[in-house]
């Protein structure tokens, strides 16, 4: 009896134990899976999306598409497809705007290797962005914490875009309202977490390279919309009305902010004029450049700041009120004789031309103003570098200028949207020399510059054609 009783219990307690055993198990089951899941939702950088990045797994895009299209609406926001890569896919089949009968959608094979550009022209709010996170899709923002443009009320930094990343990836870049009319919008290498951003969904440089953003801060002039169906996926989206004209202005869309530390600093050191002939002499040298970019865009004539004026670009974000006139560069090669006529009718009458198109060419107008503008016409030698000419108007002596290799970038000079060398500095140290910080108000163009030397003379008989001075 007694040994029955004994092992009544034994299996009693061996039971018990097993119990206890399982819910112990169990309890400790729910706690990770609940610890598990609260870091899913406080940290969306713990979360590795490889999962995702595997094709075996990759599901029908039009998915992610068809969520993005309808949370954006939902919010009333519309979409523009700016992604120059797919852009230039749709040019090549002038029918993107109709559905195509495809074993597979454009946008379902681009999606498996790359990331989808759109844009929006406003800050995205965080309803919206908690929206998607709630839709298991991974959202990351990118700012710049500390940026460079003066005046701005953005203390916290501006942002530059969303990553958005669920079984396809798209970036969404913020289009900024700046002056003249424009959009700018930053890079995400501003934005200091930028690798780990990427890396936690699986991305790097490389894969988002395509996008401007990913590259340089970027100015486009702002452009029209149309919707238009994505070929194969019966969703709209916007587009640029005219995609041509818009892939070449993305592709040059390289910015670079004035360096406003640099500009307080001559300030603190020099001063800055504030007499009544320096202030209006800023403003009539202003009107004069704001008159002539409006010729210039309108004959499709590329130019930059050049000489002083780019000079006073560099040291003040501004024009140098000691200045006579208004500097821009112009490649020879865009020379057109409709440049005359173009700016005779809005205003202007021609002072000097000097040299040949081919050789030397310089031109000088004026208005009512009485202020001078000085364009300079720019020739490339074969080691890449650059010269533009000057001609000597009572001995026909010629010099040379010579710059390094350098391309453009946009900026925003006093309001206006304009272009500028990339390396600027370097432009201006080959101009005037190491102690270019330091003002000098009494310059010979035939001596002081850094990079003058003579470069011949003009013979005596050709002076009718290459040297002509007007009233």
């Amino acid at each position: 009896m007694l040994n029955r009783k004994l092992r009544c219990y034994r299996m009693k307690s061996s039971r018990s134990a097993i119990d206890i055993f399982v819910i112990s198990g169990l309890l400790l089951l729910l706690f990770q899976l609940s610890t598990f899941v609260i870091i899913l939702y406080v940290s969306e950088n713990d979360f590795q999306w490889s999962l995702y990045n595997s094709e075996s797994v990759f599901t029908d895009p039009i998915d992610d598409l068809d969520i993005i299209k309808q949370v954006f609406a939902d919010f009333g926001m519309s979409l523009i497809i700016i992604d120059e890569s797919f852009l230039s896919l749709l040019e090549i089949n002038k029918d993107y705007h109709r559905s195509l009968s495809l074993a597979e959608c454009e946008v379902c094979k681009y999606l498996k290797h790359q990331t989808l550009h759109f844009a929006v022209d406003k800050i995205v709010e965080k309803q919206v962005l908690d929206g998607f996170r709630s839709l298991r899709f991974y959202v990351t923002e990118f700012r710049n914490i500390k940026p460079e443009i003066v005046n701005t009320d953005l203390n916290e930094g501006i942002t530059i875009g969303y990553l958005l990343k669920r079984y396809s990836s798209f970036f969404i870049v913020v289009l900024h309202r700046r002056e003249d009319n424009v959009w700018w919008f930053g890079n995400i290498k501003s934005d200091t977490r930028c690798k780990e951003k990427l890396s936690v969904a699986g991305l790097s440089f490389a894969s988002v390279n395509h996008i401007p953003s990913a590259k340089h801060e970027g100015m486009l002039n702002k452009f029209e919309t149309v919707g238009k169906e994505l070929s194969g996926t019966h969703l709209d989206f916007l587009f640029p009305k005219n995609v041509s004209k818009f892939l070449m202005e993305s592709r040059s869309s390289k910015f670079k902010e004035c360096d406003w530390k640099l500009a307080k600093k001559f300030e603190k050191q020099h001063g800055r004029r504030q007499s009544a002939s320096a202030l209006r002499f800023r403003h009539r040298a202003w009107k004069l450049l704001a008159k002539a970019k409006s010729v210039f865009e309108l004959i499709g004539i590329e130019f930059w700041l050049n000489s002083g004026t780019l000079l006073g670009y560099v040291r003040e974000c501004g024009i140098i009120s000691y200045s006579k006139d208004v500097d821009i560069g112009v490649m020879a090669e865009s020379y057109t004789e409709t440049l005359h006529s173009s700016m005779t009718l809005h205003g202007f009458h021609l002072l000097i031309q000097l040299g040949k198109p081919q050789d030397s060419f310089e031109l000088s107008f004026t208005d009512k103003s009485g202020i001078k503008l000085d364009i300079f016409f720019f020739y490339k030698n074969p080691n890449g570098s650059f010269w533009n000419g000057g001609t000597q108007v009572k001995s026909g002596r010629k010099f040379k200028y010579t710059f390094p290799p350098f391309e453009l970038c946009w900026t925003i000079f006093q309001g206006l949207k304009v272009r500028i060398p990339c390396n600027t500095e370097q432009y201006i140290e080959a101009n005037y020399g190491p102690d270019w910080f330091t003002p000098v108000t009494e310059w010979d163009w035939k001596t002081s510059p850094f990079n003058v030397q003579p470069n011949g003379q003009w013979p005596e008989e050709e002076w009718p054609q290459v040297i002509q001075v007007y009233q």
